[in-house]
């Protein structure tokens, strides 16, 4: 009588195929879930900077620059979404230069056209925050921007 050898898998080798699939399916689905909370987290400064240019457009059209801070929200329909607005005089030509550029790389660097002296009381900075929470910690971004309270008015000079 003649043995059939039959080729099955031993339990050893089904052992060892199920681990290396389960490792692989993990490694997998970790990958989609940190694709996923990356992709919350842009959305979150997608919106945020859209929210910020919508705010700082808001301010220049009123071309009114008080000093001081102001806090808010952008209402119902961005609730987790906050803003900060802190303005504040310019007085000295050399802090306004250095707070937006990095004034030491620059050779032969004059601040004249940043600060003269014409427009030292009315030369503003202001702060814009939007801070929101995404993936359980506060994020932000900021912007910044030097103006001075006549400059709507010479735009509509200019076009007169």
């Amino acid at each position: 009588m003649e043995l059939k050898k039959c080729s099955y898998f031993t339990l050893l080798e089904l052992l060892v195929a199920m681990t290396v699939i389960a490792i692989c399916f993990t490694v997998i689905l970790n990958a989609v879930a940190l694709n996923i909370k990356n992709t919350a987290i842009a959305e979150g400064y997608t919106t945020a900077g859209f929210l910020a240019k919508v705010k700082m457009a808001k301010l220049m059209n009123k071309n009114k620059f008080e000093v001081g801070e102001k806090k808010g929200n952008f209402g119902d329909d961005y609730p987790e979404y906050r803003w900060n607005i802190k303005i504040k005089n310019f007085n000295d030509k050399q802090s306004a230069a250095s707070e937006f550029f990095d004034i030491s790389s620059l050779e032969d660097y004059s601040t004249n056209n940043i600060a003269n002296d014409k427009n030292k009381e009315k030369l503003k900075s202001i702060l814009l925050t939007v801070s929101f929470i995404k993936a359980n910690q506060k994020r932000s971004i900021k912007i910044k921007t030097l103006v001075t309270e006549n400059t709507k008015k010479k735009k509509e000079n200019k076009l007169k």
